[in-house]
Parts: structure tokens; C-alpha cells; sequence
């Protein structure tokens, strides 16, 4: 078996064995062993990247934001989500769409304990970086007044049309918690295209002419399993003029 999956700019192939008669199963959640636990890190990774692929381009943003004082995580979540309704609402009036990805950390690059704080990635139609006064606004507020709880560091995303590395940044950055959620988004996300189909033919998977190759990872011999990861030539990109129309939840 198969699968390709397209996201944005970037496409996957996944290849697996599928014995006859039965269908591949979707992952399911439950305890979870530190070995599973880091594969499960690396497959939320993986979900992750194909949705910044699907929704986010250069100008959109990564805003950290933290708190002046000690924030227990409940209160934190609620306060961030207060936040992201706040510009929601901004965007609407507007006329904007407004997507967002929310991952909150309590801890440092290193892994070390820290006071949490949040990670974002939200559409840049709501951005703007003022020259003059050399520092970023949100909605209508500097990026510090409109979080109003502590400090707000914004940087834009480049247009490396694959977001793996920003996805894979954000997991290691999430709580780890066996079996916890890494992250959520707004419901307005565009969904990355999934097609399968049988197979026969032996051997690693290649990608087609002209392509070029991301990631391919170890080919098993016995299983026949491969993965490669890759942006097709002459694909259509991502529309990058203009703001994006339409509300969001």
C-alpha cells in the first residue's frame, strides 16, 4: 500500500504492508511507553507540518508569548484562548481569515522546567511591523498591549514552503505528558489531500522526475515499508498576494 499525502507545496509517500483481507489501522490512543511515546512525538510532528503546509506562508507569524507573573496552566489556557477570540473578532470585522496553531510549553530550548508560556502560529493579515517605532502590532495594539499579560516576541516564517522543522520545533516544546494533546488550531484549518492504492512492486520508493527530495527515510527490506517526503516540480504554490478573505473559528 501506498499513501500520498499533499500538503500545500510539499507531498508524502508512505509505504507499508497491508496483509489481504484486512485495512490499515489509524492510530489510537492510550498509555503509552517512553519508546511509543517518542514515536507518538514524531508522528504529532508529522500531522503538525501538513497543517502549517496546508495554512500558513511567508508573513504569517511565530508569536511566543509569557507572563509577568506565575500562571498555573489552567488559568493560562483560558487567558490565551481569550486572546486568540480577542483577534478573532478583529479579523471578522475586517473581513479576514484567521487561523491559528496554540502549543503551550513549561519549558526551555534545553528541556529544562520554565514558567509557561505559548507558542502561536497566526495568519499575518492581523501583523504589522511599524518601522518607526520599531516594534510589531497585533490587530490594532503593539504585540505586548494587545497580549497585555506579559511579553510578546513575533517572528515571521520564512517561505520554506515545508514547515517541518517549525512543527518538529513546537512538539519538542509541548508538555510532555504521555498521551497529551501537543497542540490545537483554530477549526477553520485546511485539511491535507490523503489518496492510497494497492501495490506490488518491490523496492524503495522514489520520487518523480524533477522533484526534489526532503527527507527519505531507511528503506525496510523485509516489510517492504518506506517513507519519502518531497516538493513535486512545477506544483502550483501556495497563492501568496493579498490578504486572505473569510472568517475563522
Amino acid at each position: 500500500m501506498i499513501r500520498e499525502t499533499i500538503s500545500g507545496a510539499v507531498t508524502e509517500y508512505s509505504k507499508f504492508y497491508v496483509p489481504e483481507g484486512t485495512r490499515p489501522r489509524s492510530s489510537r490512543r492510550g498509555k503509552s511507553s517512553p519508546r511509543k511515546q517518542d514515536q507518538n512525538d514524531r508522528d504529532a510532528a508529522k500531522r503538525l507540518a501538513r497543517i502549517l503546509n496546508c495554512n500558513f506562508r511567508a508573513g504569517d507569524a511565530l508569536v511566543t508569548l509569557t507572563y509577568a507573573a506565575e500562571t498555573e496552566r489552567t488559568e493560562g489556557e483560558k487567558r490565551v484562548k481569550n486572546f486568540l477570540r480577542r483577534l478573532k473578532r478583529q479579523a471578522e470585522k475586517a473581513g479576514l481569515a484567521f487561523r491559528w496553531v496554540l502549543v503551550s510549553s513549561e519549558q526551555t530550548d534545553e528541556g529544562e522546567q520554565a514558567r509557561l508560556h505559548h507558542h502561536l502560529v497566526l495568519s499575518g493579515d492581523l501583523l504589522r511591523f511599524d518601522g518607526q517605532e520599531r516594534r510589531w502590532y497585533i490587530g490594532k495594539q503593539p504585540a505586548e498591549q494587545a497580549w497585555g499579560l506579559g511579553w510578546a516576541d513575533v517572528r515571521t516564517l520564512r517561505d520554506q514552503k515545508d514547515y517541518t522543522p517549525v512543527a518538529v520545533y513546537l512538539v519538542r516544546q509541548a508538555r510532555r505528558e504521555p498521551d497529551e494533546k501537543k497542540w490545537t488550531s483554530s477549526r477553520n484549518m485546511k485539511k491535507p489531500v490523503v489518496k492510497e492504492r494497492l501495490v506490488v512492486r518491490p523496492g524503495p520508493l522514489k520520487a518523480p522526475k524533477g522533484a526534489l527530495v526532503l527527507h527519505s527515510g531507511e528503506y525496510d527490506i523485509q516489510s517492504g515499508s518506506h517513507y519519502l517526503r518531497f516538493l513535486r516540480k512545477g506544483r502550483e504554490e501556495r497563492d501568496e498576494s493579498g490578504p486572505r478573505k473569510g472568517g475563522g473559528r
